[in-house]
């Protein structure tokens, strides 16, 4: 329930797709402190267009790109 209430703090900011993302990278490296974390969300917009945005935090390894 908890993320379901962090995902709806986004909900009425008037916010790109990419500051989110980027905010969700910096909220999760901030709390699990990771040695590399590679964040990908998925945005249905209107008029069909589809965006897939990618956020690191540290050094990914070549195969999990």
């Amino acid at each position: 329930k908890s993320l379901k209430l962090y995902d709806q703090t986004f909900r009425n900011e008037g916010i790109f797709y990419e500051a989110v993302t980027n905010r969700l990278r910096d909220d999760l490296a901030s709390l699990l402190d990771p040695a590399w974390l590679l964040v990908r969300t998925e945005w249905s917009g209107r008029g069909g267009i589809r965006s897939v945005i990618r956020a690191a935090h540290g050094e990914v390894p070549v195969h999990e790109r």
